[in-house]
């Protein structure tokens, strides 16, 4: 039987990485890895990496169903994604959150 586990990791008190797989006899089946910002009192996904659709892929723009594209992500294996996808968004979180409030338009507190 599968086995779901989710969990937040807080990198500021306004920005996050959510992390959701479910795991098949021990191997992960489907994986979720998103930063998530809060932007002018509300909590938006900023960027997220699935494997929804059979295929790793990253939403660049997930905060806007209109113009997001998904572009594929190569990994060596969904066990390995998980550190790796990771470990890249607690690098570029700033860089990532930047990218998000510029779009959304100015949001005070948020420059």
């Amino acid at each position: 039987m599968p086995s779901e586990t989710e969990f937040v990791d807080y990198i500021t008190d306004r920005d996050r990485i959510r992390v959701k797989f479910t795991l098949e006899r021990g191997v992960p089946e489907r994986i979720v890895v998103e930063l998530e910002c809060e932007v002018d009192g509300r909590w938006m996904p900023a960027r997220r990496y699935d494997n929804r659709h059979g295929h790793m892929h990253v939403h660049v723009r997930p905060w806007d169903d209109s113009t997001d594209r998904t572009q594929e992500v190569a990994v060596p294996g969904l066990r390995q994604a998980l550190s790796i996808l990771i470990g890249e968004l607690q690098v570029n979180w700033q860089a990532i959150r930047s990218r998000l409030v510029a779009d959304v338009g100015p949001v005070q507190n948020d420059a």
